[in-house]
């Protein structure tokens, strides 16, 4: 759209239609070329060798495979910079709503249109982008614009009529916007589209110009692109330094850089190690920063499928969506303590018998209440004998439950793939779907039905590698009750985990969590999320080079910050290769 097309239309309205028109075909150009990255899918499991407990023994390879094409994760041996492809990543949803609000503050976004944090994406895997995307986020743009009207002195600190500055207001908010120095083009052109708006008045040209701004790609997209050639042969270069603080701000606090980190971006100082630190260490200095990367966990984990967890009502009355909130809240809330307490090591995710309840999840676990309304959490110490961090936690167990009863394979399956990493074992086959129905409908426990696969082929091939898992958290009701018996037999809850990597027989998840809260296999799956939610790599394995260090260092031994600040100066976070 030229300046001509601008001075020809004949109305501000159409003026504003013109630049919406502009700015879509704008965007989906840009969308086109960032889809067209490709994404590498999990490969199917391979031979390899045994290397410890919980790591690669047969049958627990670990997610992401041996290795992948040019530009993607390789093997231990292998490491090196530039191995992955240079992109555009389109911010999510709740990333674009933050940066607005971060812009412009909060009432630039009504409430009902603010992504929920705790259904926070964990991967744009299989992300379309269409009509209906687009037409949100310039429903957005003309909102937050609106959103100005009678505030606009408050926002750009300018009196009404001052065109000098409301023009460096508009070049401030698109450097902060774009998150990098602005071009002298587009800011004539921001300047153009004010101009138009000035002629009604002088607030509406300021909300053009903000709608423009949060309407472009420049906007709705953060680059890889690059700046500092590495490596000619590969095309291997350094991450931009605004682009590595565009990255580190929305890997950790799912908003845009702070004035200080662009800042020192800016002054190239991101390329010193010590000053890199100090921005990962005084980002995670904030309990936003804290609870984002909690949020970034609980996504990784599928924690939210607690919301439409669905329990038989006449077997659970106390069940609904309130519980489910708590549920959800006990999980947070215990997570920033286990991660961010002062001194905690991520082994407390695994161990920790201390917990936050309200009224109704005392009651569930059978402790008394000491808050001063029953709608309050306290920090309370669950029965050693019941209780162990995040694998006892009533939402996780409710979430992977049936309605009526447990699921030793939804459960295991978490504790194989969400926990430890381990690539999942494919469906089963159709020749064998009827039967299956026919064994979940049967009158059998959990146990029954575990002990009838490990004796039926094809079944037990797979189900060996995680039903013992599951049956570990048998003693846990559908809703995360501790129970001891099941209609008037007791619960057996031995498992032995030999064929797994764990040798020994284990006396219930308890007794278990001791056990995997020693095992490196956890610490790396840890790294392995946050290097997936930083680079939107879903291809990367726990036994890939730059996840190594965590490979060798037991849970107990690490605290998250320390594992945040290693991936931040990983060359899998701060080069890219390609054209």
């Amino acid at each position: 759209m030229s300046s001509k097309d601008w001075k020809d239309a004949r109305t501000v309205d159409e003026r504003r239609l013109m630049w919406g028109r502009g700015t879509r075909a704008a965007c989906a150009a840009a969308l086109v070329i960032a889809c067209s990255n490709k994404v590498v899918d999990l490969p199917e499991p391979g031979d390899v060798s045994p290397t410890g407990p919980g790591q690669d023994t047969p049958g627990n390879e670990v997610i992401g495979g041996p290795g992948g094409p040019s530009g993607g994760p390789n093997a231990p041996g292998e490491c090196g910079p530039g191995r992955l492809n240079r992109k555009a990543i389109l911010l999510s949803d709740i990333q674009f709503a933050n940066t607005i609000t971060s812009l412009l503050g909060p009432s630039a976004v009504a409430a009902d249109d603010r992504p929920d944090a705790a259904q926070k994406p964990f991967s744009q895997k299989g992300v379309v982008v269409n009509t209906s995307m687009l037409r949100t986020r310039m429903d957005l743009a003309e909102g937050a614009a609106l959103s100005m009207t009678g505030r606009i002195g408050e926002v750009t600190g300018c009196a009404d009529g001052d065109d000098a500055c409301a023009q460096s207001f508009i070049a401030d908010l698109a450097h902060r916007a774009f998150r990098r120095p602005v071009g002298a083009a587009e800011l004539a052109d921001l300047n153009e589209v004010f101009a138009t708006g000035r002629t009604t008045s002088f607030e509406q040209g300021i909300q053009l110009a903000t709608q423009a701004i949060i309407a472009s790609p420049s906007f709705s997209y953060r680059t890889e692109f690059g700046d500092t050639m590495l490596d000619a042969a590969t095309g291997t270069r350094r991450l931009a330094g605004t682009e590595l603080a565009s990255m580190l701000s929305f890997w950790l606090t799912d908003g845009p850089p702070d004035d200080e980190l662009l800042g020192v971006a800016e002054a190239g100082r991101l390329s010193e190690a010590a000053e890199l630190e100090r921005q990962v260490t005084r980002l995670l200095s904030s309990e936003a920063a804290q609870d984002s990367v909690t949020h970034t966990l609980m996504s990784a984990w599928n924690m939210s499928n607690v919301f439409g967890a669905a329990k038989d009502p006449g077997l659970f009355p106390e069940y609904g969506p309130l519980l489910q909130s708590n549920m959800f809240e006990e999980t947070r809330l215990f997570l920033n303590n286990a991660l961010w307490s002062e001194g905690s090591t991520v082994d407390q995710v695994l161990t920790s018998r201390t917990s936050f309840v309200n009224e109704a999840l005392a009651g569930l676990y059978g402790v008394d209440f000491t808050g001063d309304t029953p709608t309050e959490f306290v920090e309370v110490e669950l029965p050693a004998n019941q209780r162990a961090g995040l694998l006892t936690q009533a939402s996780l167990l409710t979430a992977k439950a049936r309605s009526d009863n447990t699921s030793v394979v939804a459960r295991g399956l978490f504790v194989r793939s969400g926990l430890l990493c381990l690539i999942p074992p494919p469906p089963p086959p159709e020749s064998v779907i009827a039967q299956v129905q026919e064994l979940l409908a049967a009158d059998l426990t959990e146990r029954e039905r575990a002990e009838f696969r490990a004796a039926t082929s094809p079944c037990n091939g797979c189900h060996a590698g995680m039903d013992g898992f599951g049956l570990m958290l048998e003693n846990y009701d559908p809703i995360g009750r501790y129970r001891q018996d099941l209609e008037g037999e007791p619960i057996d809850p031995q498992v032995d985990l030999g064929s797994l990597g764990y040798p020994g027989v284990f006396d219930g998840v308890v007794d278990f969590a001791t056990t995997a809260a020693e095992d490196p296999q956890f610490t790396a799956c840890l790294a392995r999320h946050l290097a997936v939610y930083a680079t939107g790599e879903d291809g990367l394995a726990t036994r890939d080079c730059e996840l190594e260090p965590f490979t060798e260092a037991a849970p107990g031994e690490m605290s998250m910050p320390e594992i945040v600040a290693s991936l931040a100066r990983s060359p899998l976070l701060t080069t890219r290769s390609g054209d």
